[in-house]
């Protein structure tokens, strides 16, 4: 596992330094990445997925290679607009968490109002 996240994060270096538009874009780095590397001489597309890392492993390698080595960053404004992009992810997953919290409280009101209605139910009725 670990020589394979080894291999990727190379081979995603190589790609960064051998086409700098892959800089700016994860969709034009993984098309460029599996092109280079897996493309060529598989009969099927089923034989290139199974062989591949998946997009998530190459999109971290290159926030990784890129954090650790300025000069193979993307260019400001992409840097800008990721930014801008991971402060509004930031801030809706944390919306959500806070609703996902709210809603767990809610259910546990409820079972606990059912409890009670239920509790009242058998004094009521008097069962058991």
């Amino acid at each position: 596992m670990l020589k394979d996240y080894k291999r990727a994060k190379n081979r995603v270096r190589m790609m960064l330094e051998k086409y700098p538009e892959a800089r700016n874009s994860d969709k034009e780095l993984i098309t460029r990445y599996y092109e280079y590397f897996f493309y060529q001489g598989l009969a099927t597309f089923r034989q290139m997925v199974e062989k591949m890392p998946n997009f998530e492993s190459i999109r971290r390698s290159r926030q990784k290679i890129q954090q650790e080595n300025p000069e193979l960053r993307s260019d400001r404004q992409v840097e800008q607009a990721r930014k801008k992009e991971e402060k509004l992810m930031t801030t809706e997953l944390g919306s959500a968490f806070a609703g996902m919290t709210k809603a767990k409280d809610d259910m546990f009101k409820a079972i606990d109002e059912m409890k009670t209605g239920h509790d009242v139910a058998k004094k009521v009725f008097g069962y058991e």
